[in-house]
């Protein structure tokens, strides 16, 4: 967990444009996410009928962050990106510092309901700022 938030501050940091910098770390997180989901799916840890509502929503909030993101002028998406991933840094300390933090609405049964909006939101947020999505989910 922060793989996406520490590699994005840090391209940031050093002058890469939120844009590429969010690109940069999808792609590296592309094959380790590939493997995953291929392991998971072998030992049967996959719900495929919940998997919909997490990806539709997905695949339509990744697409508006990517352009929200690009759309904007590098000015005013490097103050945006640098205050999102300082806010995601900060919750991640937070879960730490407060292991009962971690607690959020979606414990418990994943309805079709939540897993929509875990879906949306998590894209959208993760594409737009370049972040992971921990607190969305909550901590393993």
């Amino acid at each position: 967990m922060g793989f996406g938030v520490t590699s994005t501050t840090v391209l940031v940091t050093f002058g890469v444009a939120p844009a590429i910098a969010s690109a940069s770390v999808h792609t590296a997180e592309a094959a380790v996410d590939i493997v995953s989901a291929i392991s998971h799916w072998k030992l049967g840890n996959v719900d495929f009928k919940l998997s919909r509502h997490l990806l539709i929503p997905g695949i339509v909030a990744s697409v508006l962050g990517a352009v929200f993101l690009s759309g904007l002028n590098l000015g005013v998406a490097k103050p945006f990106v640098q205050v999102g991933l300082m806010f995601m840094g900060l919750m991640i300390l937070y879960e730490h510092i407060r292991p009962d933090a971690s607690k959020s609405w979606l414990h418990g049964k994943m309805t079709k309901k939540k897993a929509t909006i875990l879906g949306f939101v998590a894209a959208f947020v993760d594409v737009a700022i370049g972040g992971g999505w921990a607190r969305a989910r909550g901590r393993p």
